[in-house]
């Protein structure tokens, strides 16, 4: 079972990545007729999924309870949510 635990932790982790990478290739300037989430989001995002990710590997490592990683694993992926909302809402809008 402790396997299964650090297997979803790591599993996390190009979530992370791929956020990050998005922000990066991300152009500054917004396009007409387009919304994006802001950056704030993606900011937030990262940094709250490794304030909690961190820990869950550290403790899926040790000889500890196994609700603990696991509770960690679950409130990293509450913030991993605004990464993956960062990434995917776009809104388009035309003159109508």
């Amino acid at each position: 079972m402790k396997y299964i635990i650090r297997g979803l932790i790591i599993s996390v982790i190009p979530i992370i990545l791929g956020g990050l990478l998005k922000y990066v290739k991300q152009p500054n300037l917004a396009e007409d007729g387009k919304v994006y989430f802001p950056k704030f989001f993606a900011i937030l995002g990262l940094v709250a999924t490794a304030i909690f990710l961190i820990p869950a590997i550290i403790i899926a490592f040790l000889d500890s309870p196994l609700w603990a990683p696991i509770c960690f694993l679950l409130l990293s992926l509450l913030p991993a949510a605004l990464i993956v909302a960062f990434v995917n809402c776009r809104i388009s809008y035309d003159q109508e």
